[in-house]
C-alpha cells in the first residue's frame, strides 16, 4: 500500500510539472519591440520570453546583427568566426550531398529520355495547377481568413507610434496606398501618423515607427485547432497528402 501511494505521489508530481511547463509555454507572454528609423536606415527588433531568459535581437545599422541569447549562452549569427565555422560545416555537408546527387544524376541520365527536362517542367506546372484548383475548390482562403484575422488582432502591437510621410510620382498610386492602409485595423486608434503627399515630384518615404506588443503561444494553438476543425481544410490536407 505504501508503495502504491509513493508511485501515485511520483506520478502526481510528474503530471504537475508537465502541467506547469505547458501553462508557462502556452500562457507566458512573448514580448516584442520594433523600432524603425527610415531616415537613418536603422531597424531594431527584439523579442524577450520567460523573464528575459530567452532573448532575440536583430539590428540593422549600416550592417546587420543577429543575436540569440538562451540563459547565459549567446549565439551571434553575424560573428565572422562563427560564420566561418558554419560555412565550413555547410561546405562539407554540401560536398557530400553533391557527390550523392552526382551519382543519382548519372543514373537518371541513363534512364531518362531526351525529353526528361520538358516532362519535369510540365509535371511541376500540373502539380501547381492542381494545388491552385484544390485551394479554389475548398475555398481555403475564405476558411483561413477569419481565424487568421483574429490571430493577427490578438498579437497586434499594444503600442504603435511614429510618423511616416510618403509620396509617389503618380498621385493615383499614392491614393491607392492610402486606401489600402485605411482598411487595416492595425492603424486604428494609435499614435502612428500616416502623411501622404499627393504633390510629390518624386517618390520618397521618411519618418520613424515604434511598435511594442506581446503574444502567447495559446493564440497560435487556438488558430491551428480552429483551422483543423474545419471540414474543408481537413479535406484539403487529405488531398495534398494523397498527391504526395
Amino acid at each position: 500500500m505504501v508503495m502504491v501511494l509513493f508511485v501515485c505521489k511520483i506520478i502526481g508530481i510528474v503530471l504537475l510539472v508537465i502541467a506547469a511547463a505547458a501553462a508557462v509555454f502556452l500562457f507566458l507572454p512573448l514580448r516584442y519591440e520594433l523600432e524603425i528609423d527610415i531616415d537613418r536606415r536603422r531597424c531594431s527588433f527584439r523579442i524577450n520570453w520567460l523573464f528575459r531568459l530567452f532573448r532575440f535581437r536583430f539590428l540593422y545599422d549600416q550592417k546587420a546583427s543577429l543575436v540569440l541569447s538562451i540563459l547565459f549562452f549567446k549565439f551571434d549569427f553575424t560573428d565572422e568566426e562563427q560564420k566561418r565555422r558554419r560555412r565550413e560545416r555547410r561546405q562539407r555537408k554540401a560536398a557530400r550531398k553533391a557527390a550523392k546527387k552526382k551519382k543519382q544524376d548519372l543514373q537518371e541520365k541513363k534512364e531518362e529520355s531526351s525529353d526528361g527536362k520538358k516532362n519535369r517542367v510540365l509535371s511541376f506546372l500540373r502539380n501547381a495547377a492542381g494545388i491552385l484548383s484544390l485551394v479554389s475548390e475548398y475555398d481555403i482562403l475564405s476558411a483561413v481568413w477569419p481565424g487568421l484575422q483574429t490571430f493577427l488582432f490578438r498579437i497586434r502591437p499594444r503600442q504603435l507610434s511614429g510618423r511616416v510621410a510618403f509620396g509617389l510620382e503618380d498621385p493615383s498610386r499614392t491614393g491607392q496606398i492610402v486606401g489600402v492602409l485605411a482598411v487595416i485595423p492595425l492603424f486604428y486608434q494609435t499614435d502612428l501618423r500616416i502623411l501622404p503627399d499627393f504633390e510629390a515630384e518624386q517618390t520618397f518615404i521618411e519618418g520613424s515607427i515604434y511598435a511594442k506588443g506581446r503574444m502567447m503561444m495559446i493564440h497560435a494553438v487556438v488558430l491551428v485547432v480552429s483551422l483543423v476543425r474545419q471540414k474543408d481544410i481537413r479535406l484539403f490536407i487529405g488531398q495534398m497528402r494523397n498527391r504526395k
